[in-house]
């Protein structure tokens, strides 16, 4: 994806020598300007929005498929885990443990996940902190 030609290259009439004007045609002219830089920017942000959600689509879609995938090999190998004990013991037995195993794995992993995530661990504390020193340093500057 590229830019179109007047967001890389400005045209350079633009920045050329104009004769003098009066002071509202220059405030005008301004006016102008900033729009035309902000319609500008927001047609750049715009573009490069459209093509990270793409990406993004495309990298959401691959780790879904990838964890359909994992998912399904990872029950495959269970079952031969479960086949494999049942050797040893009546299938009924190996199924039990093997399920159960799984089920205490299982909850450990929720557990730490959920722990993790509190919403106290998710606050950004320091940008907060940096905050409010920079407004503690802005009052000390202006009062």
């Amino acid at each position: 994806m590229t830019a179109p030609d007047d967001i890389i290259r400005p045209r350079e009439e633009i920045y050329r020598a104009r004769p003098e004007r009066p002071f509202r045609a220059l405030i005008d002219s301004l006016v102008e300007d900033l729009q035309r830089l902000v319609r500008l920017e927001i047609a750049l942000f715009k573009r490069e929005m459209a093509g990270a959600a793409r990406r993004l689509g495309v990298g959401i879609a691959a780790v879904v498929i990838g964890a359909i995938m994992a998912l399904t090999g990872w029950l495959a190998l269970f079952a031969a885990a479960i086949i494999a004990l049942a050797i040893v013991w009546p299938p009924w037995a190996a199924t039990l443990v093997l399920g159960a195993l799984a089920l205490v794995v299982a909850g450990l992993l929720l557990y730490l996940g959920i722990r993790q995530m509190r919403v106290q661990s998710l606050t950004p504390q320091h940008t907060l902190n940096t905050l409010r020193e920079d407004g503690v340093w802005i009052k000390e500057r202006i009062l």
